[in-house]
């Protein structure tokens, strides 16, 4: 088998299960937040997208990735699922996590992957089309 499909299988599968861990997530996560005294879907939506934004950023932020794989992978699929599942709040809060942890490198003199913010953007745009 080829190199690059070997490194790309690889960071596929890391990647499925960081969604696994979301998906898991999912239910705990919208039962505390619908247990907020306001009683609003606001709360809910946005618990929902920040659980999927901080996935999302914990998926770009992976230690393991190999030159030579892909350029774009499946670590921004929570960002497409955000705004059917939860709505505006929920991408909006999800968007703006996933960003944040994707300049954190610069933080610490690493570069910035334009890849990656785009690849965020337009998850979160074509989910909001979905909704």
């Amino acid at each position: 088998m080829d190199l690059f499909w070997q490194i790309t299988i690889v960071e596929f599968l890391l990647n499925v299960a960081v969604f696994s861990a979301a998906t898991i997530g999912y239910g705990p996560v919208y039962s505390l937040a619908a247990r907020v005294p306001c009683h609003s879907s606001a709360a809910k939506d946005s618990a929902v997208g920040l659980l999927f934004g901080v996935t999302t950023g914990a998926a770009l932020l992976l230690p393991v990735h190999f030159e030579g794989g892909a350029a774009v992978g499946s670590q921004t699929v929570l960002l497409a699922l955000a705004g059917p599942l939860g709505g505006l709040p929920a991408a909006l809060f999800a968007l703006g996590t996933a960003l944040a942890a994707e300049l954190f490198p610069l933080l610490s003199g690493g570069q910035l992957d334009a890849i990656a913010l785009a690849s965020s953007i337009v998850s979160t745009a074509a989910g909001l089309a979905l909704h």
